[in-house]
């Protein structure tokens, strides 16, 4: 690992003080820097009562990261994200995995719930991908649903959607302060953990992809720090803090990024979300955040107009995965309105039809029928060859359209 001398001094005072009370202590210095090249330190009635010897220890990572660049930037390094700076109650040193230009692109954080619907999923993804393509940085914790939904969404962009199954790719390669393929994954994973004890464990796969796509991954713990539930609350005001806005999607009343939400309304930050359906108890967090004044958007062309930024350029498509740009142009034009872009001639005109019929409300298999004026065996040939291509689900409640 990689690290300043005036970092290093950081590091030995975190294994005996809390960061709140170091930060206090330098804020009083005259100089700061100077303070830490001697051996001054805050007074030892703040001391911690259990040092944290983490932050004096070797900062081995695991084999499987071993390979990519690893440094401790702190608060006084070049490199430190200037945007954490200013935040209340600022982290002093940030453990980063991978490239360390990332956080200088305009970032976006797109948070939610774990357990979320696959609408959501799809919302977070299309968000990711299309605000990514649009030269944002995809900011998340690399939990499961929202979450890793919006760092795949940047991803794949980048033409680097990660892997399923055993061959989960991301070994061999060294990404930092070296030259990586273009184009590279706009997408920032902050954890509540160590980066020896990524949780959860089973993103392990996800990391790589993001770390070889030329992505990154942070945080303010030691590496072999396991997680602790009052660390991800700590870790939302990074998420937050580096990101001009947030993006809340599918949060229930008790979702943990309601706590992001609300931090980065402390630290100046916009907020907006991604609104539900009415009875839908995973969005209750979102229509309240509405109600108390958060943005409803519902496409990344929302999302940078509430940025300010000019849209006159933005495609005017929904937020969809981009998965091919087959599917952007299913959007763009909605199908079953004299729309036929040639990029969905893979498509029968059956199943164009049906996709036409279905909503993100679920159908029953006879109303999509009459709906379509279709015998039985021509509607279940359309939606099964729709469930193939990826464009439809289906699920208790019936047939739902996901794209």
């Amino acid at each position: 690992m990689q690290i300043s001398g005036p970092t290093q001094r950081l590091c030995r005072l975190l294994a005996d003080w809390p960061r709140q009370s170091l930060f206090a202590w330098l804020a009083e210095q005259p100089s700061p820097l100077e303070a830490l090249a001697t051996k001054a330190h805050p007074p030892d009635s703040w001391r911690r009562k259990t040092p944290n010897q983490r932050f004096v220890d070797s900062q081995e990572l695991p084999k499987s990261l071993a390979m990519f660049f690893h440094v401790a930037v702190g608060i006084f390094d070049e490199e430190f994200p200037p945007a954490l700076k200013h935040i209340p109650d600022p982290p002093l040193v940030l453990f980063c995995l991978g490239n360390l230009d990332t956080p200088r692109l305009n970032c976006v954080s797109v948070v939610g719930a774990r357990r979320c619907s696959t609408l959501g999923k799809t919302i977070a993804h299309s968000m990711g991908a299309e605000l990514a393509e649009l030269g944002c940085c995809i900011v998340s914790g690399l939990a499961i649903g929202v979450d890793a939904a919006a760092h795949r969404g940047a991803l794949s962009v980048a033409g680097h959607e990660s892997p399923r199954g055993p061959q989960e790719l991301g070994l061999g390669l060294n990404v930092g302060f070296v030259e990586t393929s273009p184009p590279c994954a706009r997408t920032i994973a902050i954890l509540g953990s160590g980066l020896g004890c990524l949780y959860p464990k089973h993103h392990i796969g996800l990391a790589k992809t993001i770390l070889a796509a030329g992505g990154l991954i942070v945080s303010e713990y030691p590496a072999d720090t396991q997680p602790r539930p009052f660390q991800f609350p700590e870790r939302s005001r990074l998420i937050s803090g580096l990101s001009s806005i947030t993006v809340l999607v599918e949060a229930g009343e008790e979702s943990g990024s309601l706590i992001t939400a609300r931090l980065a309304l402390e630290q100046g930050r916009d907020v907006c979300a991604v609104p539900g359906s009415p009875t839908s108890p995973v969005s209750r967090g979102c229509h309240r955040m509405i109600r108390q004044g958060a943005a409803l958007v519902t496409c990344a062309r929302d999302v940078f107009e509430e940025l300010g930024q000019p849209c006159e350029t933005l495609p005017l498509t929904a937020a969809v995965p981009a998965r091919n740009r087959a599917e952007a142009k299913l959007v763009e034009k909605p199908v079953g309105q004299n729309a036929r872009p040639a990029e969905a001639a893979a498509l029968s005109d059956l199943a164009i039809n049906v996709l036409g019929l279905l909503a993100t409300e679920a159908l029953q298999f006879d109303e999509i029928r009459t709906m379509a004026s279709a015998s039985a065996q021509q509607v279940s040939q359309g939606l099964i060859e729709l469930q193939l291509a990826g464009f439809v689900r289906q699920g208790p409640d019936g047939y739902i359209r996901v794209l």
